[in-house]
């Protein structure tokens, strides 16, 4: 029996674009990354002190804005009350239903 399965997120991630030349001495940067143009600084949605850096190809193929259901893009959230879930490839929903 394979104890493997896949998971769909149901949370949103609070990010800001990486600022070239930022102070990033309170944020966790994995050894492997050099933070580049593109690349976005997330925290968490339990700890706002709590900082990470997603490099810029990982979010590029992992994330994509949350919508309103206005159509208009969200600052900062720290639920995911009034976002329409978006479509995968499949048709299935990427976040929770409402």
């Amino acid at each position: 029996m394979n104890p493997w399965n896949e998971y769909w997120k149901n949370k949103t991630q609070t990010m800001r674009p990486y600022v070239p030349g930022e102070d990033l001495s309170g944020v966790s940067v994995w050894p492997g990354d050099t933070p580049e143009i593109g690349g976005m600084i997330a925290i968490s949605n339990v700890n706002p002190n709590d900082q990470y850096y997603v490099a810029k190809q990982f979010f590029e193929k992992n994330y994509e804005p949350a919508v309103l259901l206005t159509g208009q893009n969200r600052d900062c959230s720290d639920s995911n009350h009034g976002f329409r879930p978006r479509k995968s490839s499949t048709g299935r929903s990427t976040e929770s239903q409402f």
